[in-house]
């Protein structure tokens, strides 16, 4: 599958949730008494506002790995540049020991875990400072 086919078929499935957000609301607010659909409704638009962020933040979170290799070492580069602008850089990289056999695929999954690894690191820590930031308590957050 190519990544124009992949990046089309991930639009249909967004398009596709959005749709289900819309008849959740749907659902929940149709055929309800007055009395009732002023109880039911503030939470349905609630739920249906949560949903659509979630799907638009899904389609602006980009994410890459590239992945390059010279003189028997192999660097990764890790990249996430989230919704709200936020920006995320990590590196990896793995060496190829002269006793082995050379093994492009093997390095190229070493770094690339290696800075995912890191990625996930600077992404827990930014939570963490963004829990701390709301709860004014230190926050705990663990691999």
């Amino acid at each position: 599958m190519t990544t124009g086919a992949r990046s089309a078929e991930a639009e249909e499935l967004l398009l596709i949730e959005e749709a289900d957000a819309w008849f959740e609301y749907l659902e929940a607010t149709r055929a309800q008494t007055a009395p009732r659909y002023r109880e039911v409704e503030p939470w349905a638009w609630a739920r249906l506002t949560q949903r659509l962020r979630a799907i638009k933040a899904r389609v602006r979170n980009k994410f890459n790995v590239s992945v390059a290799e010279t003189d028997g070492r192999t660097h990764a580069v890790a990249r996430l540049q989230m919704a709200g602008g936020k920006q995320f850089l990590a590196r990896g990289e793995a060496r190829l020991n002269p006793a082995d056999q050379d093994s492009w695929t093997i390095g190229a999954q070493i770094a690339a875990a290696r800075a995912m690894s890191d990625l996930a690191g600077q992404l827990l820590h930014a939570a963490a400072t963004g829990i701390e930031e709301i709860s004014h308590e230190p926050a705990h957050l663990h691999r």
